[in-house]
């Protein structure tokens, strides 16, 4: 009989723990992907620049493309916990002859373009 009433207290407790959960979202982290601290240098970028001058001043790119090893790609995200807002940066840096020829891409993180859409609504 005290095995029984134990079984069906711990049954209870179960329950009511269950139950205070069930409104409970989980922790989501804020996720940074690349170094806003490279993004940032990149206004000390200039046409001519060796790719080792590069590197002291930008660092290790996140994407080094493997079919075109003439351009490195810098990427800077951050997504807020629990939402869809992302903040973006990205500068690509394209090389002729191991020179700087051109560098295209935003050197401050910026809203993405789905974050406006949802800033102008």
């Amino acid at each position: 009989m005290k095995n029984l009433y134990k079984i069906r207290i711990i049954a209870l407790v179960s329950i009511f723990a269950a139950a205070g959960f069930v409104g409970c979202t989980p922790y989501r982290p804020d996720v940074q992907q690349g170094q806003v601290s490279s993004i940032n240098e990149a206004s000390n970028l200039q046409i001519g620049m060796t790719r080792e001058e590069v590197f002291e001043i930008m660092g290790t790119p996140l994407i080094k493309d493997s079919f075109n090893a003439d351009q490195w790609v810098y990427v800077y995200t951050i997504s807020k916990s629990g939402e869809a807002i992302e903040i973006e940066a990205k500068v690509t840096v394209k090389f002729d002859d191991d020179k700087v020829s051109e560098i295209m891409g935003a050197s401050e993180p910026t809203m993405s373009d789905s974050e406006e859409s949802d800033s102008s609504t």
